[in-house]
């Protein structure tokens, strides 16, 4: 029914009717508009919020990066709960964002200790792409393509809380290499 006297409102426009209703308020016997509210529902939830921050920021990471990853987790966020994920665009979008990141089990090494993985993920607000690898040592390649920048590194454990990190990037900068001693706190 009001998707009827939606589409006979818009048809009346189109068509040039107009209509016009006059009302009468009398705004010394017009009571309050009081919204229900529920306090004990917070705007933001721990789950939500959970969701949104980034698992890992890494040290010497701009702010922007932060932010854009926080936009690209919101939207994913809003996406998943989203009717328009069910309408055939939706679906297409939803299968090329699941394309666009995987993670591949190898298995474990011939000792049973090590386990390999390999992961790819392409972040369209960040307009960054990365190749990661965990395994004997944790390795990666970023590209980002708003700075025209490749990273390279890879990352050797030493102890719980010290690792050593070997990384090279290229730029219109320049390259530079980096030969760095980490200290997890």
């Amino acid at each position: 029914m009001a998707i009827l006297l939606q589409f006979l409102f818009i048809l009346s426009l189109a068509c040039g009717l107009t209509c016009t209703a006059q009302a009468r308020v009398d705004l010394k016997k017009t009571k309050r508009l009081v919204l229900p509210t529920d306090p004990s529902e917070p705007l933001l939830s721990a789950e939500t919020s959970l969701k949104i921050l980034p698992k890992n920021v890494e040290q010497g990471e701009s702010g922007n990066s932060v932010v854009s990853e926080m936009i690209d987790n919101s939207f994913s966020l809003w996406w998943d709960q989203s009717p328009a994920k069910q309408t055939a665009i939706g679906q297409v979008a939803d299968k090329v964002d699941k394309k666009l990141k995987t993670e591949v089990n190898l298995g474990k090494s011939a000792d049973n200790k090590t386990e390999h993985k390999i992961s790819v993920k392409v972040l369209a607000m960040q307009a960054l792409a990365k190749l990661e690898y965990k395994g004997w040592v944790r390795a990666g390649v970023n590209y980002d393509a708003r700075a025209a920048k490749t990273q390279a590194e890879v990352l050797e454990n030493i102890s719980n809380h010290q690792d050593l990190k070997l990384s090279h990037s290229i730029s219109s900068d320049g390259n530079t290499s980096q030969v760095s001693w980490v200290l997890n706190w």
